[in-house]
């Protein structure tokens, strides 16, 4: 699909949640896990990713930058927000502009 303009200008990000179970589940479980980074690759450098978690050792955090294949070309961004966030609140709202006010 992603080898298609028609597809791949509809697509605004590329979200991994609960990117943790990557490190456990990549080689048994869920292989397709493994093929994340083929994914990146053929997705393009203009497509975003964003690998969520609440779970992350730093030696899972390293497995899913290097399953993800993150860095390189485009800037990486991490964000630690700690163990203890009582006050922690998400917000879902509709985007105020056009996905293509993004690029």
């Amino acid at each position: 699909l992603f080898r298609h303009e028609e597809f791949r200008c509809k697509v605004v990000a590329m979200v991994v949640d609960e990117a943790h179970v990557i490190a456990s589940w990549k080689d048994e479980f869920r292989k397709d896990y493994g093929e994340l980074e083929t994914l990146k690759i053929i997705a393009g450098t203009e497509i975003p990713w964003l690998a969520l978690t609440g779970t992350c050792s730093m030696k899972t955090f390293t497995t899913i930058y290097q399953t993800l294949g993150m860095g390189g070309e485009q800037p990486f961004y991490g964000l630690d927000l700690g163990v203890d966030r009582p006050n922690l609140v998400q917000w879902v709202r509709p985007m105020e502009y056009s996905a293509s006010s993004l690029a």
